[in-house]
């Protein structure tokens, strides 16, 4: 019985793996997405960041550390959000 138990426990846990894992690879590939959409079509605080690179480089910038940063804040930024999200939906449901 014990046997069982402990098996069906190993299934669960990599369920519950496998399912944040899959969380985690989106999060990750849509914050990349929306970091290198914002350099390319220059949305702000993209634009800022290379107009600040190109005065403080004689006009050039870095796109990898461009990007960097960018994906930096977008994943600071979609990371409080989704957190404020699942903070109000556990309140809903009456989860601590």
């Amino acid at each position: 019985m014990e046997e069982q138990n402990n098996a069906d426990k190993i299934k669960e846990d990599k369920a519950y793996l496998r399912k944040q894992l899959i969380k985690f690879f989106t999060f990750i590939i849509i914050t990349a997405s929306l970091a290198l959409y914002m350099m390319i079509k220059e949305i702000q605080p993209a634009k800022y960041l290379i107009d600040l690179q190109a005065g403080w480089f004689n006009g050039d910038y870095y796109p990898k550390a461009t990007f960097a940063v960018m994906w930096i804040y977008v994943m600071a930024v979609v990371g409080i959000i989704l957190s404020i999200i699942v903070w109000i939906v556990n309140k809903i449901k009456g989860k601590n």
